[in-house]
């Protein structure tokens, strides 16, 4: 199997995902994709066709967890989808937490999404990436965006105040 060029690219929802999934979810609290028509309209057919049920979109194992919602499709889109291809690759990533000091997702070759260092895009505040900070693996300083949600800090008008000094 040849490479995929990435066309999108943001972080799993690990803490989201279910048991026997092929692929998470993408938090889309972060996500980027370079702008296709083609992908444009091949999501919005699968979308409208609708064929997602306990088995995920398409019966391809990714996608249930959060239903129709932007979470599931997508992951199930740029990682098992291509536009000019009928159905769907079945091909498995090998699951990782994705954080630095901790294993890494590795995807399969066919995947056009990229996964990203959770301690830095669309950080949340999770037990994974308090141990990664507790261990030293990541700083606190290399965060570029956080997501108000889970753990400690839902919303910015929440969250625990940690005082520095």
């Amino acid at each position: 199997a040849t490479t995929m060029p990435y066309a999108a690219s943001g972080v799993y929802d690990h803490e989201m995902d279910v048991q026997g999934s092929r692929f998470p979810p993408i938090n889309t609290g972060f996500f980027v994709v370079v702008p296709n028509k083609k992908d444009f309209n091949k999501l919005v057919s699968i979308y409208r066709r609708g064929d997602i049920g306990g088995g995920g979109w398409d019966n391809s194992g990714t996608g249930w967890t959060y239903g129709t919602g932007s979470q599931g499709i997508l992951s199930y889109y740029y990682n098992q989808v291509l536009p000019d291809v009928n159905g769907f690759s079945t091909d498995n990533p090998t699951k990782g937490i994705d954080y630095p000091g901790m294993t890494w997702t590795k995807q399969p070759a066919n995947s056009r999404f990229l996964p990203q260092d959770r301690s830095v895009y669309n950080v949340v505040d999770t037990k994974p990436l308090l141990q990664a900070l507790a261990k030293g693996s990541t700083q606190v300083d290399r965060v570029s965006v956080f997501h108000f949600a889970g753990g400690s800090c839902p919303k910015p008008w929440t969250c625990e105040y940690v005082d520095d000094g």
